[in-house]
């Protein structure tokens, strides 16, 4: 059984040197995938499907050198299981990562932001992806707030990160 912040693959302290490819990942309560601890690193998913996740597709949380490609996310962060009126996270969502690559990846339809890289995170990369915002479809509670990418302050400052030779189309929100 999964509680709220769980993911179908949910890897925790020390986890290192892991490699999630070309699964589809599906009908979670929480996160496809979710990364949470000290001392994750060297983790790298790509060629994954995922969607139908009632919160991020991927979240990361205190971790180095994480590297997500060549992966299509939708119908992704609308918090339904949550009992909440508000999405919790992002489609794509980095917060306190150190050394990261977001690349090739195909986002449509989700909730809040697409890729946000927040609260502390450095040193990455976000390129090479198409983000397709949307109002309508699905019709999540942020549909004013369909923001491409996001560098987000939030709790700690966010730094040296690029962004480069993204896609980003639809309407709804802010590239």
């Amino acid at each position: 059984n999964l509680i709220k912040y769980d993911g179908i693959f949910f890897l925790r302290d020390t986890c290192k040197y892991i490699r999630i490819t070309g699964l589809h990942l599906q009908n979670t309560k929480g996160h496809g995938v979710f990364l949470n601890g000290n001392g994750i690193s060297n983790i790298r998913i790509d060629h994954c499907t995922i969607h139908n996740c009632q919160s991020s597709g991927v979240y990361g949380y205190n971790a180095n050198q994480i590297e997500f490609d060549n992966n299509i996310v939708y119908d992704v962060n609308n918090g339904v299981s949550y009992g909440f009126t508000w999405s919790p996270q992002e489609a794509i969502s980095f917060s306190n990562i150190q050394g990261f690559k977001i690349h090739n990846n195909i986002l449509s339809k989700y909730g809040k932001e697409g890729i946000d890289a927040k609260s502390g995170s450095s040193n990455g990369e976000i390129y090479s992806n198409t983000i397709i915002t949307s109002l309508a479809s699905p019709a999540f509670q942020w549909k004013y707030n369909h923001i491409g990418i996001y560098i987000d302050g939030f709790t700690n400052k966010a730094h040296d990160i690029k962004v480069y030779n993204n896609t980003i189309t639809g309407y709804g929100g802010p590239g």
